[in-house]
């Protein structure tokens, strides 16, 4: 680092070479981040990066290796209930989003099952849930570690896990750790609801705790202060992580793999956004949160140049974020991912605010709108159905009245969760209801709802479903009032979707005429209907509000093949057209 007392410039030395950086005017921030710079000159320990995190951490590394075995057997082998309901609810959700059959045992998927030397047939349900509960567990860790090194009054929370000397004191650490403890402490609200990757701790056993020792010990060895210096290093660490999880002999495959950089900002160049912070940007298939990273980057970015013309202060700023950058997602572990990007990205920005709800949801931004879009308007029925592996048939049945707004969602979500803690009755919820404001009109729906929810509290199979419902609602809330719509939704064919999902859209196909022919005359090849296609209709329709624009990275069959013709109509329901600017 060097200054002339005016100006700092910073220099870093990687991959052999210097890279230098325009010079920056000595104030508040600058001076903040040379300091960082400095006090980690005194810190041991690696930085997080993704090539050090990848050896410790990655496919190939032992502890990877060992504990996706470890969760695989687990998972395989137990017959505890709440284990098993986490495990079916993943297996609802992901398979909607994967593109491939969970259950069948495919090429690719004994490729992964070699990679971990699994032994035996593998079964791939259970291989990719350990997976993903293997990486989700890591990203909890991370993301702990950096809220708490950022507040000073804070143990770290390593630290505090490496002190936990018993079995019964490291399980307790953990289960503070899974009900949001730290980040709760720090007021963020809801980083870790609706997870189904918790189901380890109720099957607490020998091999688990020597895999979250093992896990625990080697993040010790990094230094966190590293996540201060450099943001655009820290924000690809996950996703960089996530891919590295697949070997690269089956990542291509198993589609797991994200949007670069260069292209989210492309996108978001292609549309004109720069960053207003009173514009609204939603990524209804965020994956780990690029393009949501890059929004908040610009909005920052905006801000830092119109600050002295702006009459808001940094806890306003991020109110405006977190009322304006939202994405959703239903693959449980990219929610996750996502959350921590968002995390990491207005870190030093948390402290301005009382509490934090980060706008990232695990919810189907296709099918909620179609299903549930008539509540605000009346609709039909008192009642929705929300997916629970733990019924039979499997949904919950939610009264609609409570989704007049996110706050009434999030409020009888707490309230469910703390009388089901308190053991309550059925009357004295409906009146903690009423007292909390909330409008309880069709009681006998709720008594329901609220029966079956202690039902399944009283057989271990409970700790999620006030979440998910709260999650589920999420789309709603954003109906015609977003700016700008970005993304890169799934690539998966109408033929790769599971047959009650694919039977679930039918009325959506056909509300936007996707299945039909659009021309006469002889069909161009026999390439499939891509659900893409059904994402940019929806999403049109429902979220983009008028005069604002929708930016997606999708497959160019859409706009070539003769199965996807009907898309190029670029008509709405009832002739209401949208226009193409750039392709």
């Amino acid at each position: 680092v060097g200054t002339d007392g005016r100006y700092f410039i910073f220099l870093r030395f990687r991959d052999e070479k210097w890279t230098d950086q325009e010079p920056l005017e000595v104030n508040r921030y600058s001076t903040e981040r040379f300091l960082w710079a400095l006090y980690n000159l005194g810190q041991k320990g690696k930085p997080y990066q993704p090539e050090y995190l990848h050896g410790d951490f990655g496919a190939e590394s032992p502890v990877a290796q060992e504990g996706v075995r470890t969760l695989y057997e687990q998972i395989l082998t137990t017959d505890v209930a709440k284990a098993q309901v986490f495990f079916n609810q993943w297996k609802i959700l992901f398979g909607e989003v994967c593109g491939y059959d969970v259950e069948n045992l495919s090429d690719k998927l004994k490729k992964l099952a070699e990679s971990y030397l699994v032994k035996g047939t593998p079964q791939p349900a259970p291989l990719l849930f350990a997976v993903h509960t293997y990486y989700a567990i890591l990203i909890k860790l991370l993301a702990a570690e950096i809220v708490s090194f950022f507040n000073p009054w804070m143990p770290r929370q390593v630290e505090r896990l490496l002190n936990a000397t018993t079995s019964a004191k490291l399980r307790r650490e953990l289960e503070e750790l899974e009900r949001g403890g730290i980040f709760q402490q720090m007021g963020i609200t809801n980083f870790l609801e609706g997870d189904l990757f918790s189901w380890y701790l109720a099957v607490w056993s020998e091999p688990i705790q020597t895999l979250l020792r093992r896990m625990i010990s080697k993040l010790a060895e990094y230094n966190p202060g590293t996540f201060s210096e450099d943001p655009a290093q820290s924000r690809d660490l996950l996703k960089k992580l996530y891919q590295q999880l697949f070997p690269k002999s089956v990542r291509h495959d198993l589609g797991e793999y994200y949007t670069p950089d260069w292209l989210a900002e492309h996108v978001l160049n292609e549309l004109g956004y720069e960053g207003d912070p009173d514009k609204r940007l939603l990524d209804p298939a965020c994956g780990s949160g690029t393009f949501l990273v890059m929004a908040i980057n610009r909005i920052r970015r905006w801000y830092d140049l119109n600050r002295e013309k702006c009459a808001y202060d940094e806890g306003e700023l991020l109110k405006k974020i977190l009322a304006n950058v939202i994405g959703f997602d239903l693959n449980a572990l990219a929610v996750m991912a996502a959350r921590t990007n968002y995390l990491v990205a207005i870190k030093d920005l948390i402290r301005h605010v009382a509490s934090v709800e980060i706008p990232v949801y695990l919810c189907d931004s296709i099918m909620t709108p179609a299903e549930y879009g008539d509540l605000f308007t009346g609709g039909t029925g008192n009642v929705a159905k929300v997916p629970c592996s733990a019924m039979k048939p499997p949904y919950l049945l939610v009264p609609k009245e409570i989704a007049r707004s996110p706050k009434d969602v999030a409020t009888y979500a707490g309230v469910l969760e703390t009388c089901i803690k308190s053991g309550y009755s059925p009357r004295e919820f409906l009146s903690r209801c009423r007292d909390e404001g909330l409008s309880v009109t069709t009681g006998d729906e709720h008594i329901g709802l609220y029966r079956e929810l202690v039902r399944l509290d009283k057989e271990n199979k409970n700790g999620i479903w006030a979440r998910i419902i709260k999650n589920n609602f999420a789309p709603l809330f954003f109906a015609g009032s977003v700016d700008f719509v970005v993304g890169n939704p799934p690539w998966i064919n109408w033929e790769s979707l599971p047959a009650e999902y694919r039977q679930g859209t039918l009325e959506l196909w056909d509300r936007y005429r996707l299945r039909e022919r659009a021309t006469s005359g002889p069909r161009l090849g026999n390439v499939k209907k891509e659900l893409s296609a059904l994402f940019v209709y929806v999403c049109m329709e429902h979220y983009v509000t008028s005069g604002g624009a929708l930016g997606f990275v999708i497959t160019q069959s859409v706009f070539k093949t003769g199965a996807n013709e009907a898309f190029r109509r670029f008509t709405l329901a009832q002739g209401k057209p949208f226009r193409v600017l750039s392709v």
